[in-house]
């Protein structure tokens, strides 16, 4: 994504969520336990661990449930009010699942075990389907606009996805391989095209 000139980068959970996650980690974590808070990033998804450990006679379904506030690390958790990082004692686990439910995002997962409290994020990127989608129908009015050229560019690359430049202008009438490369950029801005690879080895890929 980008503004401007300058890149902004996204990330595949939501950054509320994320930061919620980092701060009930940080006041919860039992701190005589050595091992540090660990963040672990895989291909398809994050997990956050800390060594703490629930409140007696608590599970994960408490967690998920109503509850009353029960920080392992009260003096944190009141530094964390006080400086404004949390609205209310109590509610890091709410806040979680309703940024992921409010970006379109599936709950986490949360588990207890003998190695701490995990948090566990999936890597979604659910803006993509409504990009999709959107797409689509800019497309289906794009495509009136065309010109006859583009239209016949479109429908020679369908068949023959991996012609180049000189073999479009040859197999199409009334167009010079400038020509072409001025249509192939047109196309591409409109997104209605995409190339594949490089020169030599790759193709034209149309978008619909």
């Amino acid at each position: 994504m980008h503004e401007g000139i300058q890149r902004i980068e996204t990330l595949p959970i939501p950054r509320e969520a994320l930061r919620e996650a980092l701060l009930n980690a940080c006041i919860n974590k039992d701190y005589a336990e050595p091992s540090p808070i660990q963040i672990r990033v895989y291909e398809n998804k994050m997990e956050i661990v800390n060594g703490g450990v629930l409140p007696d006679g608590w599970t994960v379904e408490t967690l998920l449930s109503s509850h009353r506030s029960f920080p392992y690390n009260p003096d944190i958790a009141n530094a964390f009010f006080r400086s404004g990082e949390i609205e209310a004692w109590g509610r890091g686990i709410e806040r979680i699942i309703t940024a992921c439910k409010n970006d379109g995002f599936s709950t986490p997962e949360f588990r207890c075990d003998a190695s701490g409290i995990w948090t566990i994020f999936k890597f979604e990127y659910p803006e993509r389907a409504t990009t999709q989608k959107t797409t689509q129908k800019t497309t289906q009015k794009i495509g009136l606009s065309l010109t006859e050229q583009q239209r016949a560019i479109l429908s020679f690359l369908k068949e023959y996805p991996g012609s180049t430049r000189k073999e479009i202008s040859e197999n199409l009438l009334n167009i010079t391989e400038d020509g072409v490369k001025y249509n192939l950029s047109r196309l591409q801005e409109l997104g209605l095209l995409k190339r594949v690879g490089g020169r030599k080895q790759g193709y034209w890929q149309i978008l619909e």
